[in-house]
Order: C-alpha cells, then structure tokens, then sequence
C-alpha cells in the first residue's frame, strides 16, 4: 500500500497554532514502536504495519497499555471466544422484562448529578482512561436522556424533572462554548447530544422551549459540519484556518473591536454580552459603544453570550466594516457600523533586552527578522523612527508605531560608534506561545490548563509553568480550547502581551514576547511509502529546490541529518520530532543505483498552501485524525437528518449530506468468501488493504456492530433501498451470534481469524441500530429482530441488574444503552407500571427462570 505525504503539512495542523494539544495518541509516531517494544509477546495489529497512523479504533488502546496489566490479563489475542448466547427458549415474560425496566431507570435516575449531567463510572480496568474521554459528561448524559425519554411511565414526575435538569445541563455547555470540537471523541458528544434533544424538541409543547432546543442544535450542527473531514483528510475548520494563514503571509488581516465583555455564568449565558469597559482609542469607543450596552447581534447573528461575540471576532479583519446590534438601559439602543482600522502590525523581528543606560539592546534576532542584515547582536538602540529611545518601554512604544512595509531608520550605538541602518519592516507572523495544552479539561473554570512548558520557548522564557491555567490575554478572556484555538491566530509576532493565569489558585498576570510561528518547511517534494515500508520520493515541484538540488523520483531516503530513517516507522517519528521549519537546512541522504548513497542539502521553503473546492466525507473520532470511520459517520448522518425532518434545520445537501454517505458507499465490499453477500467495512483504509492479514477484519462476521447503522443511514440518505435494508437484516440474524463471542472481551478489538476484530461495546451498538432498522423496515423482520434482541438483552443482564458495554466504561453506560434498546421494542412491558415502581435500585431483581444464561455468562473465561 502506498499513501502520498505532503511533508510541508505532515505535522498536524494544530503545529500552525504555536502551541500544540497533549491528546491521547499525541506520539502516535512513536506509541506504536514502544508498544511492541513492551509487550513483544502480543501480535500487533498488521494495519499498524501498513500504514502510517494508527488505526482509529473506538478506545485508544496506546493511552492505557501498561505491560503491568498485560501480564496479568495474558495475551488479550488468546482470550477463549465466549458461547453464544441460546435463544431457543421462550421469551422472556412481561413482569420480567418489566422488573429490568424499573431497575435500570431508577438506577439511572439515582446517578445523576445536581447540575443535571451524569458521569461515566470507571472501573480502573485496562481502558478506563480512554473511557473517560469517549463518555464525557455530555455524551453520557445524552444516551441518559434518550433511555429515561423511552421510558417515563416507570415515573414520570422523576423521569420529566431529569429530562429537564440533563437538557439545560446540554444547552449550558453548548452554548457557553464548553463543548470543544477538538477533543477526541468530539463527534460522539455532538452526534448523541444531537439526537437527545432532537427527540426532546419533538414532545416538548412550550415554545420558549422548543426555541431554546433549536437553537442550541444549530449550534451543534454547524459544530458537527465543521469537523467533517475531506477527501483531504483534513477538518473543514482547519483547511479554513490554513486558508486564513495562508492569506495572512501576504497581508495583515486581524483588527481588534475594543470591548471587554462579562463572562457567562451556568445562571447567565443567554440575551446578549454585556459590555463591562471600552478600551480608550478603540473603534468601539470611537463607534459610539459604552460600558452598560448589551450586545445582542453581530453581523447580523444572534450573540447570547461573550463566547458568541469572541469567537466571532476572532475572524475580523482589518478594513472591515462590523454591524453590531446592541441595547443600552437609558435609550433602545440601536444598531452600529465601526469600521476596523487595518492593526496587524509592522516586524522587525528582535528581541530586545533593557541595556546598559545608554538604550535597550539587541539580544536576539527572531525567525524571519527583516533586520539580520542590518543590526547586530548587542547594538545599542537609541533612535528609532523619530522616537528617541532610553529604555525598554520607550523602545517598545516607537516599535508599536511601525507598520508593514514601512522603512524604518534604526540609529544605534555599535562598538562605541553610532550607526544608523534603515529597515524594512514586513508584516508581523502570528505569534507563538510555544507550549502544550491539556486537551481534556473537566473543571469548570474557562481558559485552558497548560500541559507542558518547552525550552527555550516564549512561554518557559516568560516563567509560564505545568498546570498553569490561562485565563485571559491583555484584555480578552480566554473562554476555553476552541477560543483559544482561534483567538491565538489574531495575535502578531513580536507583541508584548500580559497572560493571566491561575496558579494554585490565585492569579497571576506573566508578560510574554511571542516569537514567529513556525510555518511547515516544505523540501518541495513529497514521499510515497512501499510494501516493505521503504521512503521514496514520489513527486517533485518543478523548479524546487529539490529538483535544483539533483533530488529525482523514485529515490529511496536512507538517512535525515545523518540519522538513519529506512523505513516510514524510523522516518516519520524523526521528522515529527525535528520539528523542521521554513528556512532550516536539512540533509537527506538518498539511494541511488548500484546501493551508492549521496547527500542532497534542501533549504526548506515556506508552504504555498491553495484552498481548494474539496468534497468533504465523514466523521473521525478525534477531529484532525484523518480517517473517517463508519460508525460515527453513519450515526451522525442519521442523527442530521432527524434534525432537519423534526426542527428544521436546513443541512446542506451537496456539501454535507451527500459526501458523508460517498464516503460510507466507499466502505461498501462484498465478501467473497461468505456468499458474495455485502458488508460495510470499519474504514475505508481496510478496503484497500491487499495484505492477506488483514482478511479477518474484511469478513462480515466481523461487522455484525455496524452493518446495519450504515446501512439505516444510507437508506435514510436515499442512497440504498429497502430491500438492500431486508438483507442486511438478514445477514445481522444470520452472524449476529458473533458479537456474543466477544460480549465480555476486556481489551479492544479481537484481532484474530476467528474474532474478526469485533470488540464487546459493539453489542449494545449494533443491536440498538439493528432495531433501529428493522423498526424503520417493519414487517416480519420488525418482528424477528425485536424477538431476538429482547432474548439476547435480557441474558447479556448482569447478576446485579444492570448491562456493561465494555467494562472498562462501568454499568451506567451499559445500561443507558440496554434502555434505549428496550424503549424501541414492542410488547406489553411498556404499560402496566404503578406508584410501586417508583424508588430505589438498591435491591436488583433475580433472572426469571425463562432468563436463565448458559453456563459461564457474565464471567469472562479468562477470570
């Protein structure tokens, strides 16, 4: 298998921000190599083999793999396959399933939180951190809501008051703006929040209410929209960013407003920003806006809190005329134009320090310094422009002055003579903080916690620590990742700025010079990798330095700055960790024939990136990850279109809907092997995979969790039949027993010929979505599955009443999804219930005799 990789962009994205996220797989580069390094005994994944980036299966597997825990559970590819269930007895009576329902909700019940979320219960087992990240509050509280909904008969005043407490806990997060799309997992928080209060929208009656629910789904639309990868592989939101950078190395383009606003409160966050000061010259201030004014719209969109107006801001150019609709408590307020005055300012890239007395001095010149030619290291500055200059507050105030392009006359005191040097200023590169941040932020106290502290980076240089909490930059708040993400592109290099920061509590305010970003160096050629993982050149750019450098296709890299790099697993974690950028030198040593080898000396160039039409696809599990996989897609497409048919909500066919469902037909295979009959593939990576390893993860024994959510979505798409629908379900009811194999399995995926990669929290999923289907099917097949699906639940139950996805996710999960299974199947269990239902969960009710498991249920044979 070859991929083609563009170097000047192999870093991730987020690189280009000046800071970078600490996510679960942050080293995906080098976790896997490590991996097998501790547990050799285990057989990898082959994809991992084969490919670049991990294969994204529904756990990150890496974050939790102690060789500790390996060795106590064993080989988790030897793990005995579990008996399936049998479901020929009688089906299990009215009382018994009746009696399950009352456990389970009041146990659901009896867990949630004051605020009206719920949290995932960790069991300490060997993927419990990854488990905590893939059922956040919010997702957790969201498959809550949709099970309590399916069931408030049981009691419908605790049921109703939880439903309410959940929801306005959903709509808080969302659109105070604590609900980040650059989490991994993100899909799932947006995609099941989504669904609950798409179904909460439709038995609502309260139109205030109804209002409030669409309003905050937008929201959760346009986020899903944005994390929807492209043919690229890349989000929409970071193409849109390069996009931005990418205009930016031509021209200046951040303006700033002027207006401090109040933050949103969990009791305050919705009717407008209230505008706490004016900063004096700005154009708010000049625009006639006054402390006391409540911003209600910008731009003609509605503002409900100070997050809305800042990250709109974030976007403002200089030159830019900006509608802001506001009320003011003496008069009706009204409707004002301010005009942005271009801000971006001038760079001549130094680092100045206070000097002896006589100036401040050159310390340092920064990246891209127009000034390396004129100055020197030590000059003394004294005049800048027409600004005398005798300290460093003085030099900093004429340096604010400059502008881009400007030609600006230094005179400077150098070996004891004065000197003058003129320099032309360019346009100021964004800035770089230059640490890392925590991706998972759980507490509630906005900005973002610093994860680590680099050397030699602007943030260790301003005395920035680990587990600092940004709060707030010079006079903008920092609400959160997504702000911060956006907000970190409006500030130039060069500036002076003041971080605010919790540190053990109190406040601090640290001042930082921010240095250039880095911009990817690109050695204008990009590599293809072969069978044997070998690194070759696959494309030149005409004219590049390369070609000029005598670089030619088809040569195989050997070596990187004298390090030894023959395959894409030596090669890649290299050049993540060499962090290269424009204007480094880099020597690579390549093959040429007759197993000669010859050095090749590239200066990398800045990256010409061109935004492209791009037809977009599915959805990933962490937003930048690259590949889309079928289970978040197709439940996010069916939860898009439930959307629009019940609130509304125009989603753009051609744009959204469509490339989401080309991208799940594009994981459509026939197995062969089992009667050429179709199924639907994890990724569209296995399909292409000619490796004869990877078979078990192509036979549709193996896609018994998915087969039927895609192909649900793709029929609701308009994109399969019906009758596609009725054989899909008839091959479920042919493998389904497979998923029983492996419903107590404690690692990931069972990467065996005889486990087809299923895992145990595709059980609960695929039987729900088999529902699903075959509810929207209807008919005989409506009918089958509700009958096996009730049989195999109920035997699946654990001993004390409640239902486990995997167990490193704890029963509140599993249980929420035994609900929400139990609340589309028909049968006389969903009347009959009386005030006696109505308590605790403390006393679980014993199996029915008709329930009665195979011998071993409920105990995993390696126990």
């Amino acid at each position: 298998m070859t991929v083609k990789l563009t170097l000047a962009f192999v870093v991730a994205s987020l690189s280009l921000l000046g800071f970078a996220l600490r996510t679960p797989d942050a080293e995906a580069g080098h976790a896997p190599a490590r991996a097998r390094q501790s547990n050799a005994a285990i057989d990898r994944d082959p994809m991992e083999a084969l490919d670049h980036t991990p294969v994204p299966f529904l756990l990150n597997q890496r974050q939790d793999e102690d060789p500790a825990r390996f060795q106590q559970r064993g080989d988790p590819n030897k793990w005995p396959l579990q008996q399936p269930f049998d479901l020929s007895g009688p089906a299990p009576t009215d009382e018994s399933v009746r009696s399950a329902i009352v456990f389970a909700v009041n146990y659901v019940l009896e867990k949630q939180n004051a605020n009206g979320s719920w949290d995932v219960e960790l069991t300490g087992s060997m993927l419990s951190e990854t488990a905590d990240q893939a059922v956040d509050a919010v997702a957790i509280t969201a498959l809550c809501g949709i099970a309590l909904r399916s069931h408030t008969k049981v009691d419908p005043v605790r049921v109703e008051a939880a439903l309410q407490k959940a929801t306005d806990f959903i709509i808080s997060r969302v659109i105070r703006g604590k609900l980040s799309t650059k989490i991994y997992y993100a899909v799932w928080r947006y995609s099941w929040g989504l669904r609950f209060l798409t179904g909460e929208y439709q038995i609502t009656k309260e139109q205030s209410r109804k209002d409030d629910l669409k309003s905050c789904a937008q929201r959760m639309v346009q986020s899903l929209i944005s994390m929807q990868l492209s043919n690229s592989k890349e989000p929409r939101l970071d193409r849109k960013r390069k996009a931005k950078m990418a205009k930016r190395l031509k021209s200046p383009m951040p303006a700033e407003m002027g207006l401090v606003l109040e933050l949103p409160t969990d009791d305050n966050f919705r009717g407008g920003a209230l505008v706490t000061s004016v900063l004096p010259g700005s154009p708010a201030e000049k625009g006639g806006l006054k402390a006391g004014d409540k911003i209600v719209r910008c731009e003609d969109a509605k503002i409900e809190n100070a997050y809305d107006y800042y990250m709109m801001s974030t976007e403002w150019i200089g030159g830019q005329t900006v509608k802001i609709d506001y009320t003011r408590p003496s008069d009706p307020g009204g409707t004002k134009n301010i005009p942005l005055p271009q801000s971006w300012p001038g760079y001549v890239g130094i680092k100045v320090g206070g000097g002896t007395g006589e100036g401040p001095t050159v310390d340092e010149f920064l990246k891209f310094s127009p000034s390396k030619k004129e100055l020197k290291l030590g000059d003394v500055i004294q005049v800048v422009g027409k600004d005398k200059v005798t300290n460093l507050d003085e030099y900093r105030a004429a340096e604010a002055k400059i502008k881009p392009g400007e030609r600006v006359k230094f005179q400077v005191l150098r070996a004891g003579k004065k000197v003058s040097e003129t320099i032309e200023a360019t346009a100021s590169p964004e800035g770089n903080m230059g640490f890392l941040i925590k991706e998972e932020d759980k507490e509630d106290l906005g900005g973002v916690v610093i994860e680590e502290v680099p050397e030699n980076s602007p943030a260790a240089a301003a005395g920035l620590m680990k587990d600092d909490r940004l709060i707030g930059v010079d006079s903008t708040p920092i609400l959160g990742l997504d702000h911060f993400i956006n907000f970190i592109g409006t500030l130039a290099a060069g500036k002076i700025i003041k971080c605010k920061v919790l540190r053990g509590g109190a406040e601090q305010v640290i001042e930082m010079q921010l240095a250039p970003i880095a911009l990817p160096g690109d050695p204008t050629f990009d590599i293809d990798f072969g069978p044997r993982l070998e690194v070759m050149v696959s494309t030149l750019t005409k004219g590049g330095v390369a070609e000029r450098a005598g670089v030619k296709l088809n040569m195989q890299i050997t070596k990187v700055n004298g390090v030894a790099t023959p395959t894409l697993r030596e090669f890649l974690p290299y050049w993540w960790d060499a962090g290269f950028s424009a204007g480094d030198e880099v020597t690579f040593t390549m093959k040429l024939g007759g197993g000669r080898e010859q050095d090749f000396k590239i200066e990398l160039q800045k990256p010409v990136y061109k935004e492209e039409a791009l037809e977009v696809g599915g959805w990933a599990y962490y937003p930048d990850q690259g590949v889309a996989a079928s289970f978040c897609t197709a439940t996010t497409l069916i939860n898009l279109y439930a959307v629009q048919q019940i609130m509304g909500i125009k989603i753009p066919k051609k744009e959204v809907l469509d490339p989401a469902a080309a991208m799940l037909k594009g994981i459509l295979h026939t197995d062969v092997a089992n009667g050429n009959v179709e199924t639907w593939l994890y990724e569209v990576r296995i399909k292409e995979e000619k490796d004869a390893r990877m078979a078990p993860a192509k036979d549709v024994r193996g896609c018994m969790g998915r087969n039927t959510v895609c192909e649900l979505a793709m029929v609701i798409a308009g994109k399969r039949s019906k009758g596609d629908l009725k054989k899909t379900l008839d091959t479920w009811l042919k493998y389904r027993s497979e998923l029983d194999k492996v419903r107590d399995y404690w690692y990931t995926h069972h990467r065996t010929s005889i486990g087809f990669y299923n895992a145990a929290y595709y059980w609960l999923f695929g039987h729900y979505h088999s529902v699903l289907a075959a509810n929207y099917m209807g008919g005989a097949h409506k009918k089958k599955v509700q009958e096996v699906t009730l049989k195999a639940l109920l035997l699946k139950r654990n001993k004390d009443g409640t239902w486990n996805d995997h167990e490193s996710f704890g029963p509140l999960v599993g249980t929420s999804e035994a609900l929400m299974i139990l609340g589309e199947i028909d049968g006389a269990f969903r009347d009959g219930y009386s005030a006696s239902t109505q308590g605790s969960s403390e006393k679980p009710p014993e199996k029915a005799p008709d329930e009665k498991p195979p011998e071993g249920e409920g105990e995993s044979p390696d126990n």
